[in-house]
């Protein structure tokens, strides 16, 4: 018989809060696409991610300051693949909701509109902020 593995303390916590902040992070600017209020769009391309991921490594010093610097780099690498993830999801509410195309919504939900990109390039370090305390923790002595 396999024995089971002890699930850290917080972590059923930390998921849920994770699951629903990226389905609040996800419906609010879908209140206001697809208006940009005069701000156009961003016009960002891919290579932004690499930016992304220095702004977050550097945001991980002061959130999570117990994690070493391998373990930065990978929370940051995740975390910008958990905005692009955020911005598919708001893409799908979108072409749901206004029938545009998903392909298209999802160019610009990760790129050019700015509601979407700039609320979860935001709220991202923070939203995973428990998640990377508990994956990246240390294991408590036995």
């Amino acid at each position: 018989m396999p024995t089971r593995r002890k699930i850290r303390p917080g972590t059923a916590v930390a998921v849920r809060q994770t699951i629903l902040w990226t389905g609040v992070f996800a419906v609010i600017p879908l209140l206001l696409y697809p208006r940009t209020f005069g701000l156009g769009q961003l016009g960002l391309n891919p290579a932004v991610a690499l930016l992304e991921w220095l702004v977050y490594f550097v945001a991980f010093l002061f959130l999570v300051p117990s994690l070493r610097s391998m373990q930065r780099l990978l929370a940051a690498g995740l975390t910008v693949v958990y905005r692009l993830c955020c911005a598919v999801l708001f893409a799908a509410l979108a072409s749901f909701n206004n029938d545009y195309g998903f392909v298209d919504t999802v160019a610009v939900a990760m790129w050019s509109y700015p509601f979407t990109v700039l609320l979860h390039f935001c709220v991202a370090p923070f939203v995973l902020k428990p998640v990377w305390a508990l994956v990246f923790a240390e294991p408590a002595p036995r």
